[in-house]
């Protein structure tokens, strides 16, 4: 079995190409918050048509703020990519904004991903698909490179 995933990245927030993306058979699209103008109306957007057309919609954030990642997630984000991490500090951050406590330090939102607070979807989400978010560490750095170990050291 291959492990093989074909995916894309978005930077203009258009929901047509999104969408045209998805049903092209893209199994991922990674919303560019970092080097894209589009703002977090437009990605959670775009995150909805992704995964209504079938994909699994990713997001880089712009830094490691944890109210973008929060945004992001409560709008249905399948995953992130946290650009320029050089530090286990940093790794460990964006890991513990992704999750719920006790694993994480993730507060409650009643948005899209929690089925908007309907008692079934929201507790299937905090049970089990919050758990499942995807977590990719950018390294662009001599000091990321020189701390991957450390860095890549955390699950």
């Amino acid at each position: 079995m291959s492990n093989l995933s074909i995916g894309t990245w978005q930077s203009l927030p258009n929901e047509s190409i999104a969408e045209i993306f998805a049903k092209a058979g893209y199994e991922w699209i990674v919303i560019d918050l970092e080097h894209s103008s589009i703002n977090i109306n437009q990605a959670e957007q775009l995150i909805r048509v992704i995964d209504l057309a079938g994909s699994k919609p990713f997001v880089r954030l712009s830094g490691h703020n944890v109210s973008q990642i929060k945004r992001v997630l409560d709008a249905g984000a399948k995953g992130i990519l946290a650009p320029m991490i050089e530090t286990l500090n940093q790794i460990e951050q964006v890991i513990s904004a992704c999750y719920y406590p006790p694993r994480g330090s993730r507060g409650m939102g009643l948005a899209r991903a929690q089925g908007y607070g309907e008692s079934s979807a929201k507790k299937d989400y905090i049970s089990s698909r919050a758990n499942e978010i995807e977590i990719y560490a950018q390294i662009e750095s001599m000091k990321g490179l020189k701390n991957c170990k450390d860095i890549f050291s955390q699950n």
